[in-house]
């Protein structure tokens, strides 16, 4: 079942299944420690996703890049202006995008939820990273589909997942990338870990996040807009007819323009933290127009509208949702297609303030 709480430790949770051929990263001193695999296991490719990078020669100096950061500059025009110098200095980046962006009211405090994801990576994460000698050389994946590549540069296989429980790095290619580009390949594996728990086949949405997590521009958290104080918003799960959680939003008072009106309007806005097979990454919300959160929760409540669902960086969303409030914070929710009008899902919720 899903959880509201610390939805992004799931993923990385679940990487740490192998035990007795852990490499322990983080030494005694703090410091990772860059050991080499002492076998073969960079051959195979199981389902785990990657990591590339890549490799380029300006002006006779060879760089490498993660594909995140190079595909951040060269596609959306997002350069990092971050510059961390020293590996606590990264960590401590690194653990401040991620739990910005995923932290929500239903867990702990945010100072208190970046420390303990901080400790969670390097007691968890870290522990199954595994650095592959120079005489070896990681297999690409084919879950990226990169457009493009400059002249000078070639693609390069950094990191791979084998069988979801050991992250292999090519330490060659690691050690010729700053801590900017080294902590943007680990959060490229943490993202690319949730989404792939939520049915991604692919690594398109992850790099993109990662892109702008690490940009000036930054991405928009997935929390956003949820009142600060608890009166003001209802917690909600949704589920199906088999009685099976299949999502979680927020729902609060909100003004905005939606597609009915062409000036703001008050409405009921749900902000969800888990929704279906979507990617789950970004923020993902619904307008429910002249709607109220008092409304939702009085009894013998009764309301209804549709509209789009909205992914933050996203097109606008082909899905669709009819919502009907019956009282007492309940009602149902269907999805459909908006080009087929084809409704994929029926689903009922209920919310609690």
């Amino acid at each position: 079942m899903k959880t509201m709480i610390l939805l992004v430790l799931i993923g990385l949770a679940a990487s740490s299944c192998v035990k007795e051929t852990t490499t322990k990263i983080i030494s005694d001193d703090g410091k990772i420690n860059q050991q080499n695999v002492p076998n073969p296991l960079a051959e195979g490719t199981v389902n785990g996703g990657g990591g590339k990078g890549v490799l380029c020669i300006r002006n006779g100096v060879q760089t490498v890049e993660t594909l995140d950061l190079y595909e951040a500059n060269v596609l959306y025009g997002l350069k990092s202006t971050y510059n961390p110098q020293t590996e606590t200095e990264a960590m401590d980046l690194f653990a401040t995008l991620l739990t910005k962006h995923f932290w929500n009211p239903s867990s702990m405090p945010l100072d208190e939820y970046k420390k303990f994801f901080l400790e969670r990576i390097q007691n968890i994460f870290l522990k199954d990273i595994k650095f592959i000698s120079p005489d070896k050389k990681l297999n690409f994946t084919y879950d990226s589909f990169e457009p493009l590549i400059e002249k000078n540069c070639e693609m390069v296989q950094v990191a791979h997942y084998y069988d979801e429980s050991i992250l292999l790095i090519d330490q060659t290619l690691w050690n010729q990338m700053n801590w900017l580009n080294k902590m943007a390949l680990l959060t490229h594996e943490a993202v690319y870990s949730l989404d792939r728990s939520n049915g991604s086949t692919n690594s398109i949405a992850s790099r993109k996040l990662v892109g702008q997590l690490f940009s000036p521009k930054g991405a928009r958290p997935k929390a956003d807009g949820i009142p600060s104080d608890r009166t003001q918003f209802a917690s909600c799960h949704l589920s199906d007819a088999k009685y099976t959680t299949v999502g979680y939003f927020y729902a609060y008072n909100s003004i905005q323009v939606s597609e009915f009106s062409e000036k703001p309007e008050n409405g009921l806005t749900f902000v969800f933290n888990f929704f279906l097979q979507n990617t789950n990454l970004f923020r993902t919300s619904f307008f429910l127009y002249q709607e109220s959160l008092e409304n939702l929760i009085k009894v013998g409540a009764n309301g209804s509208g549709n509209g789009r669902l909205e992914v933050e960086s996203y097109v606008a969303s082909s899905q669709r949702l009819t919502v009907h409030l019956t009282g007492e914070g309940k009602g149902t929710m269907s999805v459909y297609n908006q080009k087929t009008g084809e409704i994929t899902y029926d689903l009922s919720f209920s919310c609690y303030k």
